[in-house]
């Protein structure tokens, strides 16, 4: 295969990945997964993200606070990321930020409060958005109205329908495709990708989490990737190669990112 994947969304800074996390970097690179974007949640993991691309060659990074840790943010913390923006080239979007209503682990205001600030934040660096939502689309889609046309991202971890896709693509955003495709019981996720557009998708596999249904049980890596990957290709009924090469497309497209 002449083309190679990305993994647009993962987190090899986590204490999961300490004792192999070289091994785990090198098992990708063996099964075509070229380039990693490690995606920050709060400040000392946005901190390792950008640590993670000095040190590797094949690592970007992005850097901002995940709803459950919205209730620990301070607006210090954007001149510290402001900063870091400045010194380094590697990092290429603010996230993972959003609303998550499932767990609430930090109160909805402070959220609400939270993912505006990161989202002009993102505006002013002139950079794109990852974001997490769970339980929150209407107020996401509602909030990100506001900046229409002024910015623009990726919604991570899509497991929604083809309606909520068309919000997304309305607002000249992304999704994020991963793991939970292959689940059994999403039907109506893979119903709506025989819908949705090659071009607005990129995979991703938010290692350590969510791995494909061959793995699950299992600490997920990039290198689980692959098989999203084939799964994505025979709903589009397409070859693996030409999903790498669309999907890396998309990748440097959205993250403006020369591979």
């Amino acid at each position: 295969m002449d083309n190679f994947f990305v993994d647009s969304h993962t987190h090899l800074d986590m204490p999961d990945f300490n004792k192999d996390r070289e091994e785990v970097i090198k098992r990708a690179i063996n099964s075509n997964i070229k380039y990693f974007l490690n995606v920050g949640y709060d400040y000392r993991s946005s901190i390792n993200s950008n640590n993670l691309t000095k040190n590797y060659n094949h690592f970007f990074g992005a850097i901002g606070f995940h709803p459950h840790d919205a209730k620990s943010f301070k607006n210090e913390h954007l001149f510290e990321f402001e900063k870091i923006i400045k010194n380094n080239d590697k990092i290429v979007a603010v996230g993972e930020i959003g609303l998550d209503y499932y767990r609430n682990l930090s109160p909805k205001e402070i959220q609400i409060e939270v993912f505006k600030k990161q989202i002009e934040f993102a505006i002013e660096m002139g950079m794109p958005i990852i974001i997490h939502e769970r339980d929150g689309f209407f107020d996401s889609i509602n909030i990100l109205k506001q900046y229409k046309g002024k910015i623009k991202g990726i919604f991570h971890c899509f497991n929604r329908d083809f309606i909520s896709f068309k919000e997304i693509f309305n607002l000249n955003f992304y999704i994020g495709v991963g793991g939970v495709i292959t689940y059994p019981k999403n039907d109506i996720l893979r119903e709506s990708f025989k819908k949705i557009p090659l071009d607005r998708i990129i995979l991703e596999t938010d290692a350590p989490y969510l791995p494909p249904q061959n793995k699950r049980g299992e600490r997920n890596e990039p290198q689980f990737l692959i098989y999203t990957a084939q799964y994505l290709a025979k709903i589009y009924n397409i070859s693996l190669d030409y999903l790498a090469k669309k999907t890396t497309e998309n990748f440097s497209n959205l993250f403006n990112i020369k591979i």
